[in-house]
């Protein structure tokens, strides 16, 4: 009987264990997609910035250097995303 209890014991901590699993690997999914948004967010807030002091800059309204300065980047960063753009 000793022995039966053992295996039941031990079925019921594989099937705790294999649960415990899912449900982490679900959470990770879903962390990760949490992320991936927070990132996608930010990225997309730094070319929109980007975007707009190349535009000011083209305009004749804010030197290169200001923009560039803006973005803690080098003047010659700035111009080569700029050319790119």
């Amino acid at each position: 009987m000793c022995e039966a209890l053992d295996i039941i014991e031990n079925r019921g901590m594989k099937k705790g264990f294999e649960q415990g699993i899912r449900e982490g690997r679900q959470e990770g999914i879903r962390e990760g997609r949490q992320e991936g948004i927070r990132e996608g967010r930010q990225e997309g807030i730094r070319e929109g910035r980007l975007e707009l002091l190349i535009e000011l800059v083209k305009e004749g309204k804010m030197s290169a250097e200001a923009a560039a300065s803006k973005e803690n980047m080098s003047v010659e960063e700035f111009e080569a995303i700029a050319k790119s753009s």
